[in-house]
């Protein structure tokens, strides 16, 4: 499997963050994982040049009045619109374990305009977001099964439904779930 960059921020409303890295990092012979103080812009921008897979387990705020100014919230700073579309992630699949990660706005005279088209103008070949808010514990498992799956051989699609259909046999409500999507080469 390919190279990870595993980056994490923990709180009080996200306390399963760390366990989230630590479980998918073991799936990875090399991965470098950033959690929490480690986890900023500057390493981040540091450790992503040739990676194959970043995993990003933080806060999402998407800003409807002004998309360009959604962001992931890293250690005590924002990653940015901006920042992200300066980094270099050609061909990387991106993971974002984050609220509201894939949602973005058309802006007249423009496409969309949000964290999706900024890793994708940024070389992204792959994202896996959420639409809406999403919970941290069942997250987690979501993002276990998903791993899981991409490691034993399926495709992006396929793990992801995967992960969705092992929580619906744990029975779990679809609010839980539903919000993940992916976008790109799946």
């Amino acid at each position: 499997m390919q190279k990870a960059l595993l980056v994490g921020v923990t709180d009080s409303v996200t306390p399963n963050v760390a366990a989230e890295i630590d479980a998918i990092g073991r799936n990875f012979e090399n991965s470098i994982c950033l959690v929490d103080e480690e986890a900023t812009v500057e390493n981040l921008k540091r450790e992503s040049p040739g990676i194959g897979i970043i995993h990003l387990a933080c806060h999402g705020k998407f800003r409807q009045d002004n998309p360009g100014f959604s962001s992931l919230a890293l250690y005590r700073e924002e990653l940015t619109v901006n920042i992200i579309r300066e980094l270099s992630l050609e061909h990387c699949i991106i993971v974002l374990s984050a609220c509201e990660s894939g949602l973005n706005k058309v802006v007249s005279g423009e496409e969309l305009i949000g964290l999706t088209s900024a890793f994708f103008a940024a070389g992204a070949g792959s994202l896996v977001m959420s639409l809406w808010r999403i919970d941290d514990r069942e997250t987690l498992e979501l993002m276990k099964s998903f791993y899981a799956d991409l490691f034993g051989g399926k495709s992006l699609s396929a793990s992801l439904r995967r992960a969705q259909i092992f929580s619906i046999e744990q029975g779990q409500h679809p609010f839980f779930w539903s919000p993940f999507i992916i976008s790109g080469r799946w």
